[in-house]
């Protein structure tokens, strides 16, 4: 709470975290902890970038290199998908069809989350489309303790209509 009410324009979590690293060290290590990790990524405390509202209200195409290994970039990944989401929720639906949105998900066991399985079931109706791409069903059912890999596996299924199989 205190790191949003002293956030100032142009604050980066490298920012951030050199402003609050003695106190929060303290008071909220795993939030100090996570931010620091935030804090060594370059492409999250760039000063200037895209309009991720933008692309989607506009058109466009982003393309993200992400990692399987490195638990950080993972992270963020997991971020950048949840504010794609938010994104494609807020926009009003009511007056007209809102642009369609795709997120493709390459090795989508690495996107598990329990706001990627929430924003699964409810895509469609926002606009957003979600091409998952994974090597086979168990990859599906490697997921984060905190979620069930039969529920996991089961709301892929189920909330992906289309389906291609195919053997190299």
């Amino acid at each position: 709470d205190k790191c949003a009410s002293e956030y100032i324009e142009g604050d980066t979590p490298a920012s951030l975290f050199n402003r609050f690293n003695s106190e929060f060290s303290v008071t909220a290590k795993k939030f100090n902890g996570l931010l620091r990790e935030m804090a060594k990524l370059p492409a999250v405390n760039a000063k200037s970038g895209i309009d991720l509202r933008k692309i989607i209200q506009d058109g466009g195409a982003v393309y993200v290199i992400g990692s399987m290994r490195n638990t950080a970039v993972v992270r963020m990944q997991r971020m950048l998908l949840i504010k794609i989401i938010q994104l494609c929720e807020e926009r009003d639906r009511t007056v007209a069809k809102p642009r369609p949105v795709v997120a493709i998900l390459d090795e989508a066991k690495y996107h598990i989350s329990k706001p990627f399985m929430e924003g699964l079931g409810a895509a469609r109706d926002k606009g957003l489309s979600v091409v998952i791409a994974h090597q086979s069903l168990q990859d599906l059912r490697d997921c984060p303790a905190d979620l069930n890999a039969d529920a996991v596996q089961g709301a892929v299924m189920e909330n992906c209509r289309l389906k291609l199989v195919y053997k190299a």
